[in-house]
């Protein structure tokens, strides 16, 4: 299996916070795409909430390597 990751982008909602303790609460989630192929398509959200509202989204791709041994419905729980 080979993971790429081939997008990160950076959306912050508020101005950086100046001479404060920041504390990361992170949250995130994962979307795929394509899933009855051997490459699948992923967007993974990061997001940050608290002092510091910050979201990250990172888009890639998975691939396998043997396609026989791929199981859709393993990353389908997912």
């Amino acid at each position: 299996m080979e993971i790429h990751i081939e997008k990160v982008g950076l959306i912050r909602l508020n101005p950086n916070p100046k001479n404060k303790q920041l504390t990361l609460n992170l949250d995130w989630s994962v979307d795929y795409k394509n899933t009855d192929q051997k490459v699948l398509n992923y967007d993974c959200i990061l997001k940050n909430y608290g002092s510091f509202d910050i979201k990250l989204k990172v888009e890639g791709t998975i691939i396998w390597r043997n396609a026989k041994n791929f199981k859709k419905n393993y990353f389908l729980k997912f």
